[in-house]
């Protein structure tokens, strides 16, 4: 019987918050060879609420008050990886980073508390919404745009793999009314924009996005992140998730009818005019994967990676490990001056760093050679933890070669059959698990 991990996430969005928690076998892939995990079996996903909001921004002892009675038949120290992210408007508030720590105190260190990142929205959404369908297609590119309360995060991506990534301040919540009525009770900065250019602000929303789409100018005002990369959308079908995609969805299937404020937000009006987009063609009759939930099912099921196997952990209390920074990466060719660059020049007030090992396999005499120097740089590097991660089954043999075989221990995690890490900023080290370790990237560039 294949070895299980149990993977939690939570999403706290400008609307609503979500929580879904999910169970998959390890098992090892049969072209590659690598462990990945099989289709998980999801254990809970309790409805989502409305995002508890104050004058001050989120109203955090709501917040977790309900995370509570979320957990109270679920222990999060029996899992081990996943996230809880805060996306936008909820990341933008003055206390977002008092709700961090209160999750941290709460979580402990398994899970990160990613917030301000729309990039890594983007790329979650993505896989959340519409990954599996990309990979079934993989000559289609496919474009998801995750429309939600404060942000649309838009990501291009083909064959399962994301391209690029933007993000723009399009959302419901930018305008909110009394429920069922037209009377406007607040705005955001954006909202109050918008509503002094306009009185059609969710037309003006969806025209801006139209524009985007097609390479024209928007306002600066309106642009969260420019594409992370040249994106070309010409043929791309497209997907919508998020709270305001799952109602397009829903009205498309029912037909066109007055759009309403039942939401107390521009949600619905936002839904309509989707449904006169000019791109309205691109997107397919049926919707995709987890609907409004697609962010935090990409942070739950699709932001992890298993190691190999053969890996070097001095010591198992070591991990997990969370905020990591990725300082960049070093070639096994790489001279003994450059080696003690990357390692020894690091922040003194880091606790522990990660390196990427990049190029093709080593031979015996250049991992002999890299696994020395790096082990001399290491002696200088003090208490700090140093992480490195390769593509390479050799795990077991370099962290040999960094300790001296054992006869000079020093703080130091290999983990092997890992894929290249570009464009992440952070990784967490989950705990291990069937003698491999969990790793969640994010930050993403």
């Amino acid at each position: 019987m294949n070895p299980t991990a149990r993977l939690l996430g939570l999403d706290v969005g400008s609307t609503t918050t979500h929580l879904l928690a999910a169970e998959a076998a390890i098992t090892r892939n049969c072209v590659t060879g690598r462990r990945e995990f099989a289709p998980p079996v999801i254990l809970a996903r309790p409805p989502a609420i409305f995002t508890p909001l104050t004058p001050d921004g989120i109203d955090v002892a709501a917040v977790m008050a309900q995370l509570d009675v979320w957990l109270a038949a679920i222990d999060p120290e029996t899992f081990e990886a996943g996230g809880v992210l805060l996306t936008g408007l909820a990341a933008e508030a003055k206390n977002a980073t008092a709700l961090r720590t209160q999750l941290r105190t709460r979580l402990g260190n398994l899970l990160i508390a990613a917030a301000a990142d729309p990039h890594f929205e983007s790329w979650l959404a993505f896989h959340g919404s519409c990954g599996r369908l990309s990979t079934a297609e993989p000559d289609q590119p496919f474009l998801n745009l995750d429309v939600g309360g404060g942000t649309t995060n838009l990501a291009l991506g083909q064959g399962g793999e994301v391209l690029a990534t933007a993000s723009l301040w399009i959302g419901a919540r930018h305008v909110r009314f009394d429920p069922g009525t037209r009377r406007v009770i607040g705005t955001s900065s954006i909202g109050a924009r918008v509503l002094a250019a306009t009185d059609e602000p969710a037309k003006f929303f969806v025209d801006a996005l139209t524009a985007f789409l097609a390479g024209r100018a928007i306002p600066d005002w309106l642009v969260d992140a420019p594409w992370s990369a040249s994106a070309d959308l010409a043929g791309a079908r497209i997907t919508l998730s998020g709270g305001v995609g799952e109602l397009f969805y829903a009205r498309r299937a029912k037909g066109r009818e007055p759009a309403g404020t039942a939401f107390g937000d521009l949600g619905e009006m936002l839904a309509e005019c989707l449904l006169d987009a000019p791109w309205i063609d691109r997107v397919p009759a049926e919707s995709p994967s987890h609907g409004g939930r697609a962010t935090v099912a990409g942070i739950t099921l699709h932001s992890t990676e298993l190691s190999g196997a053969t890996i070097h952990l001095d010591r198992s209390d070591r991990l997990p490990l969370t905020d990591v920074p990725l300082l960049g990466q070093l070639a096994f060719t790489a001279d003994e001056a450059e080696i003690f660059r990357t390692i020894t020049g690091v922040p003194a007030d880091l606790s522990a760093v990660a390196i990427s090992l990049v190029g093709d396999p080593p031979d015996r005499e250049q991992l002999r050679n890299f696994g020395a120097a790096a082990g001399r740089a290491l002696a200088e590097a003090g208490d700090r933890v140093t992480v490195f991660l390769t593509g390479h089954d050799i795990g077991k043999t370099l962290g040999n070669y960094l300790t001296a075989w054992g006869t000079s221990p020093r703080p130091v995690i290999v983990l092997d059959e890992i894929p290249t890490l570009t464009s992440a900023r952070f990784l967490q080290l989950g705990r291990p698990v069937a003698s491999t370790v969990p790793l969640t990237l994010y930050g993403l560039q």
